[in-house]
């Protein structure tokens, strides 16, 4: 079973009245599971490479990181997928992944997403 299928039968099993705060403790290590079985299988994952689209922000890795590391963007703010310097992949990065170092260093460039 994945990590996000225990998630989900979790949740889905979740005794009523509880209080938001209740509820987001007991899915945290949940959440935290699928967080790791996410970046295993995108620091492994081969690219399949397609055209950068016209919406988006198309910016170097080193430009990406340097506004992770400054707060520039966080989680909530949207995903990125890792790219090349003309073409973009669908494995996705997030600002969470620069900030704990487990992101990949074999794409110079990101496509940047905001919600």
């Amino acid at each position: 079973m994945t990590a996000a299928e225990k998630y989900h039968e979790k949740f889905n099993n979740l005794p009523g009245g509880l209080e938001w705060n209740e509820v987001q403790e007991i899915l945290r290590p949940y959440e935290l599971a699928m967080d790791i079985e996410r970046r295993k299988k995108t620091r492994t994952e081969e690219p399949e490479y397609k055209d950068i689209p016209d919406y988006g922000d198309h910016m170097s890795m080193e430009d990406f990181v340097g506004c992770c590391e400054c707060g520039g963007f966080i989680d909530y703010d949207g995903h990125g997928y890792y790219a090349t310097k003309d073409k973009t992949t669908s494995i996705t990065i997030y600002p969470s992944d620069i900030m704990d170092n487990k992101y990949r260093k074999d794409f110079t460039h990101v496509v940047w997403f905001n919600k």
